[in-house]
């Protein structure tokens, strides 16, 4: 009897494990979307963690922005990858959140950079306005972003991958309209 209570009671470990390995509302970094951020304060919305075809809300306090995910992007589809770096051109810091499809980090779906406003002023000008568009601003921080330049997207392993790629690239008007500045969450 001991021995079926034990089998049944690891059984439901088990189950209870899988569960919460793919559940959105556990905050892990095994969720469907995943979202890698050095101090964790991006979050989704409690709509997201409904999912379904409700409104899911992509939110950056730390960064001071929040994203309407598209209602037709499936969850499994893509993710959110959050990475900070230094500009080449004046050593400031920079965050850039990458929205990739599947798990492909060279072929984003939108990248969203979070740049100081003295770095765009002197130098986002420079760039293809095609290619790097501009946001809007918030006191010593402005937003731009880069969308893909081709719908096309090669994967021989499977053939629906280039359909499912272009059917989530997104316009320039979609980003902007889906794109709000937040305020800041302070930093002590």
């Amino acid at each position: 009897m001991k021995k079926l209570i034990s089998i049944l009671l690891a059984g439901c470990l088990f189950l209870l494990g899988a569960c919460s390995s793919s559940s959105p509302s556990t905050g892990s970094e095994d969720s469907l979307s995943e979202i890698e951020s050095s101090k964790g304060t991006s979050s989704f919305s409690k709509e997201y963690v409904n999912s379904g075809k409700q409104q899911k809300i992509y939110s950056n306090e730390e960064l001071g922005f929040s994203f309407k995910i598209p209602r037709e992007w499936s969850a499994d589809e893509y993710k959110i990858v959050v990475s900070h770096g230094k500009q080449q051109e004046d050593e400031s810091t920079y965050s850039q959140i990458d929205f990739i499809f599947r798990s492909d980090k060279e072929n984003p779906l939108l990248r969203i950079y979070v740049v100081t406003s003295k770095w765009w002023a002197q130098y986002g000008s420079d760039y293809d306005s095609a290619l790097l568009r501009y946001l809007g601003k918030q006191g010593d921080t402005a937003y731009c972003y880069v969308l893909p330049t081709d719908r096309s997207y090669l994967n021989y392993a499977e053939e629906s991958a280039a359909e499912i790629y272009a059917s989530m690239v997104l316009s320039s008007d979609e980003v902007e309209e889906a794109f709000t500045i937040i305020k800041k969450k302070d930093t002590p």
